[in-house]
């Protein structure tokens, strides 16, 4: 006999997820506590004046993770549109993914980000013109193509 056949069928589906019990929900109020203490963390720390774009990377993607996980870090926000602006392609690439995942359409920090996607295009540097044009896919709305449009069709 297979192990298939052992097992009765039920109609009922069975659950994904275990029902919540009182020792899981003291874990969730753990991670909730460990997250708010680590928004407290980053909002002290990226607000710091002189903190070099390596290190400002870091905080942005500690605080996606605090996005992700529930919490709304709108503080960082101003910095993954001043990372935007870094030298290295890789400091612009988690500027514009912060970007593309926490600011809603209709955000004003979507329209500060137009200027450097639009220097970002004009760049000799081939892999900054790759990551603004992968960035403007995720980041447009339909009122800020006519700003970038006339640069995309010259590429």
């Amino acid at each position: 006999m297979h192990a298939a056949e052992a097992t009765p069928h039920t109609s009922r589906p069975q659950p994904l997820t275990p029902a919540p019990t009182p020792s899981s929900l003291s874990i969730t109020q753990e991670e909730d506590r460990i997250i708010s203490r680590e928004n407290q963390v980053l909002k002290r720390d990226m607000c710091q004046p002189g903190v070099v774009p390596k290190r400002m990377k870091e905080f942005v993607v500690r605080m996606l993770d605090c996005e992700m996980l529930g919490h709304v870090a709108d503080f960082g926000y101003i910095r993954a549109v001043e990372l935007t602006a870094a030298t290295k392609t890789e400091h612009k690439r988690v500027g514009y993914l912060a970007a593309a995942l926490c600011f809603a359409p209709e955000h004003d920090f979507r329209f500060m980000l137009v200027s450097q996607l639009q220097r970002d295009m004009q760049s000799p540097n081939h892999l900054e013109v790759g990551v603004a044009l992968c960035a403007m896919c995720k980041l447009l709305t339909p009122t800020m193509i006519p700003a970038l449009l006339p640069q995309t069709i010259e590429l």
